[in-house]
């Protein structure tokens, strides 16, 4: 295990952004640990005891909820849109965005 912390370091150590591929002939645990973060984002935890939601799509759209813990939207899940849902989602959005942000 030492010898991959140790190449880790090296790699760390010699990186050149000015260069191309940085620098280096192989950066495979540089790479990793660059792709760690989008690969643990992607993973949904939930701690134990925790209270399942049983909420259907339509619900956290209505909620005003447009994605979900991986960051897909909800109305994905959906194989189409009721006149109902897409009058509440029109009718949110004509009364502007919460908390302030872009309505674009």
């Amino acid at each position: 295990m030492d010898r991959h912390w140790s190449n880790l370091f090296d790699q760390i150590e010699q990186f050149n952004p000015e260069v191309a591929d940085g620098g280096l002939a192989k950066d495979d645990h540089l790479d990793t640990v660059s792709m760690s973060g989008n690969i643990l984002k992607g993973r949904i935890h939930r701690a134990p005891g925790e209270v399942e939601d049983d909420r259907t799509p339509e619900q956290h759209i209505l909620d005003g909820e447009i994605y979900d813990e991986a960051g897909c939207l909800w109305a994905s899940r959906l194989p189409h849109l009721s006149p109902e849902l897409l009058d509440a989602i029109l009718s949110r959005a004509a009364d502007g965005p919460p908390s302030g942000g872009s309505r674009v």
